[in-house]
């Protein structure tokens, strides 16, 4: 376990007591592309599809963020750090630079410290990243649900404002009907997607955990 009050461990050291190593780390990235890659093939728009990972989920999820060939919606880590960034900052394709990046680490983590969130932070954030960070003062290895939900909100209501400044306006109620099916659909792929994202960190942190 990191201990969040040690001021003697540096990042590196933090980073490499996760015992998530680089080949584990890329094959589940690819993973996740895999099913970035099917929602594309089933009809989701790129700017619809989010990334989000809890633990070492949200590890995987900054890895997703910088390797990716997609310009997606947006990515969320929730309690992780930049893994291996020796490796990761040599191969990043600058696809999602602009993309939202939401990081959140609360001061009371026994397993990821505050510090590595907020170290993590700087670096995208020197590099060009648009990136957010956010903290719950007391709060552990968890995170609120709004935060997430006002991320989102404010994500899709941007790309709704670029959509309308890009495509004439149309009248025709068969072509409204059409688009609010394709807005359902879209939500729930992104549900989905999340779902499929947590239930893997979650997965992923337990069978670590018992090593």
């Amino acid at each position: 376990m990191i201990s969040p009050n040690n001021p003697q461990i540096n990042y590196d050291r933090a980073d490499q007591s996760i015992h998530l190593d680089y080949p584990q780390l890329m094959r589940a990235a690819a993973y996740i592309n895999e099913i970035i890659e099917r929602e594309i093939a089933s009809g989701i728009p790129l700017e619809k599809i989010f990334v989000s990972g809890y633990s070492q989920g949200g590890l995987l999820t900054l890895a997703v963020a910088l390797t990716s060939q997609h310009k997606l919606g947006g990515f969320i880590s929730l309690c992780g750090l930049l893994p291996r960034r020796d490796k990761l900052l040599t191969i990043t394709h600058d696809k999602n630079k602009k993309t939202p990046i939401l990081i959140i680490n609360n001061s009371q983590d026994p397993w990821i410290p505050f510090w590595t969130g907020k170290k993590t932070y700087e670096i995208l954030k020197n590099r060009g990243y648009n990136v957010e960070f956010k903290t719950c003062p007391g709060l552990g290895h968890s995170w609120k649900s709004e935060d997430l939900i006002n991320f989102l909100g404010k994500c899709l209501s941007q790309n709704t404002i670029d959509e309308k400044q890009t495509t004439k306006p149309k009248n025709d109620k068969k072509q409204n009907l059409i688009n609010s099916q394709k807005s359902v659909l879209v939500i729930s792929g992104i549900i989905l997607l999340v779902i499929i994202l947590i239930i893997f960190s979650v997965w992923l942190f337990k069978k670590n955990k018992k090593r």
